[in-house]
């Protein structure tokens, strides 16, 4: 039998106080398996799996039929992509802030000190071109003469970082 047919809108409320048993509840159940009643609901025995597993310290999760385990360490690599995607999500906030059609070109330039964003950056420069259509170039100031349409203090890596984007 699946529960979910058979509860409807009362599978939420069985599975949050599923989670919330006690050791001492489930052994019951365990022992007495014809008479689980979970949030006012009497659970058949054949739709109920006992699963003896270690806690995690981990994420983990489980519907009673999967359980899922999430490795939550961030690795060098997935940080340094997360950049890199932050900075394509920040350069298309400030299109679209600025009004720009999909087909405008633009120059990117970064004004940050912190050498792990621009090691993402050159790491993913290839994804960068791609998806803003141009690299990111780093400045120790704006350029001289350029007019940029944005230009703002942005959260990128460890420190803010000043993002100025420039039509073509």
């Amino acid at each position: 039998a699946t529960l979910g047919r058979s509860l409807g809108r009362a599978l939420q409320d069985v599975l949050r106080t599923a989670n919330e048993l006690t050791p001492e509840q489930v052994m019951q159940f365990y022992l007495h398996p014809s008479e689980i009643v979970v949030a006012g609901q009497h659970l058949p025995e054949e739709t109920v799996v006992f699963v003896k597993h270690a806690k995690y310290d981990d994420v983990s999760s489980s519907d009673g039929t999967v359980l899922v385990k999430l490795d939550t360490e961030v690795t060098q690599e997935a940080a340094e992509e997360f950049l890199a995607r932050e900075l394509v999500n920040r350069v298309q906030k400030a299109r679209q802030k600025g009004g720009l059609a999909i087909e405008d070109r633009v120059h990117v330039f970064i004004m940050t000190e912190d050498d792990e964003v621009w090691h993402a950056l050159a790491v993913h420069s290839e994804m960068l071109q791609g998806r803003l259509g141009t690299e990111p170039r780093r400045v120790d100031a704006p350029p001289h003469g350029a007019r940029c349409f944005f230009d703002e203090s942005v959260p990128l890596g460890a420190k803010d970082a000043r993002l100025l984007v420039q039509l073509l």
